[in-house]
């Protein structure tokens, strides 16, 4: 992982590439770096962003490389900010970026800027967001970070432009557990957690999707994360149309309907990104009254909590640490000998591939399945119970469907 920000120097004032560039503005800083504002030769207004240089052929390298390759490929779209060139010298990178001198949408509705309540400004917003998204997936990329916080706006606040690539994958059928901010991730992703249940992309960008298109409407997150321990979660799971009706009682039943489907817990159930573009585009009106805002009977206090907050903020650090030595694994530690269709939705395992202490004795299949919650059982099906972790909690195992030798002890990991 790159070094901490205060080994970076202050950039401020200086020129890059024989004075192309004028950095003249500080404007943030993130965990991989420092963004500045600057002005190319033309004089027009451009962001930079700064990183140190990480070492030759070091895995924080293979990392940056991905990040820049992946977010190359889908620049060009009026909204996912374009990078213009990208910079080295011996010790620093300077990544030259569209500047969205609006700021970004998390702090946009934190400041109830005139989303809530709007529902054309609502819908211009969101489609853009979707034509983004869909853009990224045409081109096999998918973003697996999609939250507010990464959505830059103009200064007028009415275009987007999806940032932030660093958790990008070209890889549909993802291995390497949790990945992303908990607010946003979808069932699956969560539940990868500990037992590297692979999860698609594709649909945990979609939920993803959901949680936005939720915060838009409210001005709030439907619940902390989309697992067991979160209480509303579980009463959402217990009766998702009820739930939104009892706790945003002005969102009217077609935006209802819509944040169903793609809040749906089963990855294979959610709408897809075209379909939704549709029902979003078709729908007349997202509220039941004309100030939405009045009739929200659910504050959830804990979303406002600093402490939370902080808390929040710390995890998703520690996601990314983790994800530094294991994103560019395809297939997780003890798991070589399985391969995923992800066309099919079955996962099949066939390439004879040892498992620790135990041979493949011949091919096997299990196919996805899981409960209302989108957690999935600890239950096996068979003619013998597979070992399973005792410690693990909540146990997200899948229920198999498997074929083996009787003098093979399998072990799932």
């Amino acid at each position: 992982m790159p070094r901490a920000l205060y080994d970076l120097p202050d950039f401020e004032n200086c020129r890059l590439k024989n004075g192309d560039y004028h950095i003249t503005e500080y404007l943030g800083s993130g965990g991989y770096g420092k963004v500045y504002k600057a002005l190319d030769a033309t004089s027009t207004p451009v962001a930079i962003k700064c990183l140190r240089k990480p070492k030759a052929h070091s895995r924080e390298e293979e990392f940056l490389a991905r990040e820049f390759s992946l977010h190359q490929k889908v620049s060009g779209h009026p909204n996912i900010v374009s990078i213009h060139e990208i910079i080295e010298t011996d010790n620093y990178i300077f990544c030259v970026l569209d500047l969205c001198e609006g700021g970004d949408l998390h702090s946009a509705i934190e400041n109830r800027i005139f989303y809530t309540g709007n529902d054309e400004v609502i819908r211009f917003v969101f489609v853009q967001l979707l034509d983004a998204v869909q853009y990224c997936h045409t081109h096999g990329v998918y973003h697996r970070d999609l939250k507010p916080e990464n959505i830059m706006l103009s200064k007028d606040q009415m275009q987007i432009q999806l940032a932030d690539f660093g958790l990008s994958t070209d890889q549909d059928v993802c291995f390497d557990g949790v990945c992303g901010s908990e607010y946003h991730m979808s069932p699956e992703c969560i539940g990868s957690e500990k037992t590297f249940i692979p999860y698609h992309a594709a649909q945990n960008d979609v939920w993803a999707l959901g949680i936005i298109l939720f915060s838009l409407l409210t001005g709030l997150n439907p619940w902390h994360s989309a697992s067991p321990s979160d209480p509303a979660y579980m009463k959402y799971v217990s009766g998702p149309t009820a739930y939104f009706r009892n706790s945003c009682p002005t969102l009217s039943d077609g935006v209802i309907r819509i944040l169903g489907q793609v809040l749906s817990p089963n990855p294979l159930s959610r709408i897809g990104i075209s379909a939704l573009r549709l029902d979003i585009t078709n729908l007349d009106t997202f509220f039941t009254v004309r100030n939405p805002l009045e009739g929200f009977e659910y504050v959830d206090a804990a979303l406002s909590d600093k402490a939370l907050l902080s808390q929040q903020r710390a995890r998703e650090n520690r996601i990314r640490k983790r994800d530094s030595t294991m994103e560019g694994c395809k297939t997780p530690p003890n798991c070589n000998c399985m391969t995923f269709d992800s066309d099919s939705g079955i996962h099949i395992a066939h390439d004879n591939k040892p498992l620790p202490h135990a041979e493949l004795a011949k091919p096997y299949t299990f196919s996805l399945s899981v409960d209302e919650s989108g957690w999935i059982f600890n239950s096996v099906s068979g003619d013998t119970e597979l070992p399973i972790d005792p410690d693990a909690s909540p146990l997200p195992l899948i229920p198999v469907d498997v074929g083996w030798s009787e003098e093979v002890e399998w072990t799932i990991f």
